[in-house]
């Protein structure tokens, strides 16, 4: 799986495995590993019933079987038969809340050994969780999971599988992938195997330059052109991508005062600097909610009551998984009292689908979420359109990359959190039973509240 999503990143994979020097996964990828493993230790107990009430008989059902031939090695989820004539079901558990493209080529790659193996192959299963559950009182796990045949599929992509894994059996057996820069994947130039052979090109790549189509972006690689600095003049671009690339090779920013003026004196006070952080988890926290449903956690808000005032600064963090959503979101309407007033975002299309999700689950706060969609304003916008541009954002217009430029005293480097992934899982931990000590949660409870204070401060700071 891992060859066909990028042969030169599983190359280098198993050159650091070889030297040892593999890294450790990361806490957010520990995180995706445990609701990986929730989900087929799920499975294990609901299919042998599932399969039962389907076939009408008790079958031989193993886990994590596992087979083996010279050169290839499976270890299924879940394998229905395996008897004296090898004939079996093949069944795969994925997290996922459907059948996707990749699943199809693991399940192919698992049929060829099994049948190279001597195993028969009667059919080929997916149980993947349903996007379309809800929890009511308690969770029911047998509406929790989805099942989906997919032998048709896995036969339309058998034949192409064993070159494939041929393929892939030489990439770890240290045969290097070709070395091209025209051959890179959505990182572009900032591709691990691309930048180990290639360690001088510049941190402000062509693959920076905004919504730059990839026939463009192949154009410029053909003819050598790496640094946004060295794109010609006569090079076809939008205005927009010019203005990034003349704002890069004159080292000057491109800072539209008058717009920006415009646009700022149309903001109506008192001004409501708002931020979320959000859960979202396989198996649902709280009753009305889905699979990976963004589930708020907590809010920071600084107020600007009045021209000259001082920014106030309120929040709100849930401090266990049970404690219902309606707490933060009727604290937020006793801090957000004014009809009037513009609420300050920062990538609105996150807080507004929030706003209006919270519609629906909760109809009694519906007309104050849908008026604060009605005034929102998105201060990422005079960065994203062109008003205020620096090559120091490096083609970004996140906080994270504006922030530095316009507030260096300001930085998200010295948080223990710093990323909203991060927060989710951190607050996951905490309102976890045994995942914390008490001192543990006392810490990440003032490490939470202190990552969503700075966006919000953040907003203020860029905004004055």
């Amino acid at each position: 799986m891992q060859y066909l999503a990028c042969p030169g990143e599983l190359y280098l994979a198993f050159q650091a495995r070889e030297k040892s020097i593999e890294e450790a996964p990361s806490l957010e990828m520990l995180h995706i590993f445990e609701q990986g493993n929730l989900i087929d230790n799920l499975a294990q107990d609901w299919f042998p019933l599932y399969w039962q009430q389907q076939n009408n008989q008790l079958s031989n059902i193993s886990f994590q079987l596992v087979v083996e031939t010279a050169d290839y090695f499976v270890r299924a989820d879940i394998v229905v038969g395996g008897n004296s004539d090898k004939s079996i079901h093949l069944i795969e558990v994925k997290a996922s809340t459907g059948v996707k493209e990749e699943h199809i080529f693991d399940l192919a790659f698992q049929r060829m050994v099994f049948e190279k193996a001597g195993f028969q192959i009667e059919s080929i299963l997916l149980i993947h969780v349903n996007r379309e559950y809800r929890i009511e009182k308690e969770t029911d796990y047998s509406k929790l999971l989805s099942i989906e045949d997919c032998t048709g599929k896995v036969a339309t992509i058998f034949p192409t599988i064993e070159p494939i894994a041929r393929q892939a059996l030489a990439c770890i057996n240290g045969q290097q992938p070709p070395i091209s820069l025209l051959a890179v994947c959505g990182a572009k130039l900032d591709c691990a195997f691309v930048r180990t052979h290639f360690p001088d090109i510049p941190d402000y790549h062509i693959g920076k330059i905004a919504n730059l189509r990839s026939k463009k972006y192949q154009q410029l690689l053909e003819q050598g052109i790496l640094d946004i600095k060295d794109i010609p003049a006569d090079f076809p671009l939008s205005p927009k991508q010019r203005l990034q690339v003349e704002v890069a090779q004159q080292e000057q920013a491109s800072i539209q005062h008058q717009a920006i003026k415009d646009v700022l004196d149309e903001l109506v006070y008192p001004l409501y600097f708002l931020d979320y952080e959000s859960f979202p988890y396989v198996i649902p926290c709280q009753t009305k909610y889905g699979p990976y449903s963004q589930m708020l956690i907590q809010y920071s808000l600084h107020t600007i009551s009045e021209v000259g005032a001082k920014p106030v600064h309120t929040e709100y963090l849930l401090d266990a998984k049970t404690e219902p959503v309606e707490n933060l979101i009727h604290q937020l309407q006793q801090e957000i009292t004014s009809t009037t007033g513009t609420v300050i975002v920062w990538h609105k299309a996150f807080e507004s689908t929030r706003h209006k999700e919270l519609a629906l689950l909760y109809p009694q706060f519906a007309n104050f979420v849908q008026s604060l969609n009605a005034r929102i304003f998105d201060l990422k916008e005079i960065f994203s359109k062109g008003l205020y541009v620096d090559a120091r954002f490096n083609g970004s217009a996140s906080l994270k990359a504006v922030l530095p430029v316009l507030c260096p005293e300001l930085s998200y480097h010295d948080l223990v959190i710093n990323n909203g992934i991060l927060a989710g899982v951190k607050w996951h931990h905490m309102t976890s039973e045994g995942k914390m000590t008490e001192e543990e949660e006392t810490a990440t409870r003032r490490d939470l509240l202190r990552y969503c204070e700075l966006d919000t401060w953040a907003m203020v700071r860029i905004w004055e």
